[in-house]
């Protein structure tokens, strides 16, 4: 076991890095590339004040010793100094809304996995003959409808109408994450439920299945004893880009409810030009995303012997 472990973790990290280098300079070159640059929401600048600027933060050298300079200094864990935020290092930033993207984030996987599951086993226990239920129906609504939209219908109506839970920012009250984990949590949701129901029903085929059937039991407890359990190995697979999808999905949140997390950090940086913060969000949500995609293959790795044999536990079963 110990030996499969080792050379997962040695896969995954080989092929991290890649991956790394290949964000940091597609997102080095694109927020380079866009009209603007960091000092343009300052008031005029002289030409003498602006090359003294770009000269401390060595923006007047050309584009590849710049690329160069901030790999070489990330080799050594420095993600810079913020442009946005004068006198404050790029690590300092993200530290402060890490734990609250991480609060959010793991709020919104528990609630997707706490509905998605049993969503999907509804849905699977329909016959197909008889047309689209109420749960496939839902899981369409929620895939086919925007964050963007999602958002502001629940502040209207819960926030605005019901006046129940506050509607953006954070004071450290429990009740302000509520509206924001319940939207970013409602497309993995249904993307979980639909995922279940899938391979709940290729579970339903096999002949162990149907041979609980024949001995009289009833469906919910050939669903719950003889097919949530294989269906649940795939499901912990698919974990982890799930997960990178509802740090995706932070983005948009945060910046709807006014979230001081990495989310907004990284929007806000974006839209300042602020070179160094962007590259280190963008590094800080690849770092989160393998780590959770890692933790969700050690886990199937655990649990089914099949992933041990080389088999990918999506496929398997």
């Amino acid at each position: 076991m110990t030996r499969h472990v080792l050379r997962l973790v040695l896969a995954r990290v080989a092929a991290a890095v890649p991956v790394a280098f290949g964000l940091l300079l597609c997102s080095f070159l694109l927020i380079r590339f866009v009209p603007g640059g960091p000092f343009d929401r300052v008031r005029a600048l002289t030409p003498e004040v602006r090359h003294n600027l770009e000269h401390r933060y060595r923006l007047d050298r050309p584009l590849g010793a710049q690329f160069a300079a901030y790999v070489s200094a990330l080799a050594h864990g420095d993600l810079g100094e913020s442009l946005s935020q004068p006198g404050r290092e790029v690590r300092d930033v993200l530290a402060d809304g890490a734990a609250l993207t991480l609060t959010v984030g793991g709020l919104a996987l528990a609630l997707a996995v706490a509905f998605g599951v049993p969503l999907g086993l509804v849905a699977a226990a329909r016959d197909p003959g008889q047309g689209p239920g109420v749960a496939a129906v839902v899981t369409a609504l929620l895939q086919a409808l925007p964050t963007f939209v999602v958002a502001p219908c629940l502040v209207l109506v819960f926030g605005l109408g019901l006046r129940w839970l506050p509607v953006g920012g954070y004071s450290g009250r429990p009740l302000e994450l509520v509206l924001p984990a319940v939207t970013l949590s409602l497309v993995p949701l249904a993307e979980l439920a639909r995922f279940t129901e899938v391979r709940a029903r290729a579970v339903q085929a096999k002949p162990f299945v149907r041979a609980a059937r024949l001995r009289g039991l009833g469906d919910w407890v050939v669903l719950c004893h003889y097919v949530l359990p294989p269906t649940l190995l795939p499901v912990i697979a698919y974990a982890g880009p799930l997960a990178a999808g509802v740090l995706a999905g932070s983005l948009v949140t945060e910046r709807v409810f006014g979230l001081p997390g990495t989310g907004a950090y990284l929007v806000d940086g974006a839209l300042a030009r602020d070179y160094p913060l962007v590259l280190g969000a963008s590094l800080a949500y690849l770092g989160l995303v393998l780590v959770l995609t890692l933790a969700a293959d050690l886990a199937a790795l655990a649990l089914d012997p099949a992933a041990r044999r080389g088999v990918d536990p999506r496929e398997a079963g």
